[in-house]
C-alpha cells in the first residue's frame, strides 16, 4: 500500500510554543492509515523521520493574502516529491491528533457554516475574512456549491483535482481559501457535518484562560483538539504533551 502524504505548511517564525512537535506527534500517534509526514515552508527544522519539502515564502501582493499563496507554492514543491500518489493529506501546524483515527475519517465531510459569506471581500480589517468572502463570490460566479469548509480540521485532496483548481484559478498570483474552492467544485457523495459543541470531531481552544473541563473531555470523546494564536498557552502545551506521554 502506498504511504498517504501528510503535509503540514510551517512558518517557524510564527510558532507558538511546541505546537510543531505536538502536532507531528499526534499523527505518529494516532493517525492508523499508513503514512509519511512532511513539513512545508522555509527555514524548517530537522525532525528525525519528516521530509523536509523547503519552499521560500512568495512576496507581498496587494490585496492577496500571502499565507495562502505560500500553500499553493508549497503544494506545488509537494508534488515533486509525492506526485506519484493519488492524493494527500493537509493540516495545519496547531492541530492536534487525541485518539485514534483513520483516512476515512479525515474524508468525512465535514463544515463549519452552511453558507458562504460574499461580502467583505474588500473592506473587511481581517485578510483572512476578506479572503474568505473573495473565495465565496468566486465560488458563486463559478456556479460552486456555498458551503464553509474552514474546519481547521485536516483535509484530503487528490493532486489531479487540486492541481487542475489552480490553474483555472490561477491560484499562484491569486489567494483563495482552498478547501473552500475545492469542496465546493468537487462537493463530496456524503451530506456534510455541520460542526458544533456535540460534535465528533474538534474541540476549539481559541482563548484563554483555558477551559481545563473541556480540554480533558476532548481527550475522552475528540479525535481532534485545535488552537488559534489567542487560545495558544503553555498550560495547553504541557496538557498535550502529558496526554502523549512526552516531556518538552
Amino acid at each position: 500500500m502506498t504511504k498517504i502524504p501528510v503535509l503540514i505548511p510551517h512558518l517557524p517564525s510564527a510558532q507558538q510554543g511546541h505546537e510543531l512537535r505536538l502536532a507531528i506527534e499526534g499523527w505518529r500517534r494516532h493517525f492508523k492509515t499508513p503514512h509519511v509526514i512532511a513539513v512545508m515552508g522555509e527555514n524548517l527544522p530537522d525532525i528525525e523521520g519528516v521530509i523536509k519539502v523547503e519552499s521560500q515564502r512568495v512576496e507581498d501582493v496587494p490585496g492577496e493574502y500571502r499565507q495562502h499563496l505560500d500553500y499553493v507554492k508549497c503544494v506545488r514543491k509537494a508534488y515533486e516529491v509525492f506526485g506519484n500518489t493519488t492524493g494527500f493529506v493537509v493540516a495545519a501546524d496547531d492541530v492536534f491528533a487525541v485518539n485514534d483515527f483513520t483516512l476515512a475519517d479525515v474524508k468525512v465531510p465535514k463544515i463549519q457554516e452552511a453558507s458562504l459569506p460574499t461580502k467583505g471581500d474588500d473592506g473587511h480589517p481581517n485578510p483572512w475574512r476578506r479572503n474568505l468572502a473573495k473565495t465565496g463570490l468566486v465560488c458563486k460566479r463559478e456556479g460552486y456549491a456555498m458551503l464553509n469548509w474552514t474546519t481547521h480540521l485536516p483535509h484530503y485532496y487528490t493532486w489531479k483535482r487540486l492541481l487542475a483548481l489552480y490553474d483555472k484559478h490561477d491560484c499562484d498570483h491569486n489567494s483563495y481559501v482552498v478547501e473552500n474552492l475545492y469542496y465546493n467544485a468537487y462537493p463530496p457523495k456524503d451530506k456534510p457535518e455541520l460542526l458544533g459543541r456535540d460534535d465528533r470531531w474538534k474541540f476549539e481552544v481559541s482563548y484563554t484562560p483555558l477551559d481545563r473541563k473541556g480540554l480533558y473531555d476532548a481527550f475522552a470523546h475528540k479525535v481532534w483538539v485545535t488552537t488559534t494564536e489567542n487560545g495558544w498557552s503553555p498550560e495547553m502545551e504541557e496538557a498535550i504533551a502529558r496526554h502523549y506521554g512526552i516531556e518538552l
